[in-house]
């Protein structure tokens, strides 16, 4: 089918360590560049098969084709289906359905945060009441360490007051003696994740030690703001 949009989008670098033989060869290793992508749709019916629980006999959805006419020399095209029950008719509604399927990676490492960063599935709760209070509190908390994690990768000089506040930057400064609080979104998140047992020499910090030092500067702004409170009521 001729393509009906196209947009220009960032691939990012796809390597090798740590992958099993089976992910490379589905997924070869890549270099982050910028490519041209085509994008198509079209309806398909799919049959029922002979073992599916259902007395329909068949499904149309729609399919999203989206490839790289002209890759780079030596470089694996870009090469997506996409299936949805979202519209296909319009130009701006296939860019949509392409746009969802990229945001994928942010939407997982999100869960990530919450899963392991906060520890939600340890948490144990068993109540509706008790889960939704729970997401209530940890939901703002994973937000904010995929944001720190997000820049420091992404914009590591952009300023740390994006991530932390005033106060929870002079109690950083001031718990791991630093000369003056962190002033890039790379040294805050560092910072964060230091308190929590993570070694900068390791590299990037993982979800863990990034979690468990937020958790411990959240417990330290407690104190500190409850030592303050004390202390204007003893002035009063």
């Amino acid at each position: 089918d001729l393509p009906k949009a196209h947009r220009e989008i960032e691939v990012a670098p796809r390597h090798d360590d740590g992958r099993g033989t089976a992910s490379q060869k589905k997924h070869p290793s890549r270099r982050g560049r910028s490519a041209q992508i085509s994008i198509s749709g079209v309806e398909v019916t799919l049959r029922r098969p002979a073992w599916a629980h259902t007395e329909e006999e068949e499904l149309s959805i729609n399919a999203v084709c989206v490839w790289e006419a002209t890759p780079p020399t030596g470089e694996p095209p870009v090469s997506w289906v996409l299936f949805t029950t979202e519209p296909i008719e319009t130009k701006e509604q296939l860019l949509s359905i392409v746009d969802y399927y990229r945001y994928r990676w942010v939407i997982e490492e999100f869960f990530k945060a919450l899963k392991t960063g906060c520890s939600i599935e340890k948490r144990q709760l068993e109540s509706y009441d008790a889960l939704s209070v729970a997401l209530g509190i940890f939901i703002p908390v994973a937000w904010r360490l995929l944001l720190a994690r997000s820049l420091s990768r992404a914009i590591p000089n952009a300023p740390a007051a994006i991530i932390a506040t005033k106060t929870q930057l002079e109690l950083l400064r001031h718990k791991l003696k630093l000369k003056e609080p962190p002033a890039t979104a790379e040294a805050v998140t560092f910072a964060i994740a230091r308190l929590g047992g993570h070694l900068k020499r390791n590299g990037p910090p993982g979800w863990l030690t990034l979690g468990r030092g937020f958790e411990e500067l959240l417990s330290m702004e407690a104190g500190w703001r409850a030592a303050m409170s004390a202390a204007r009521s003893d002035q009063s």
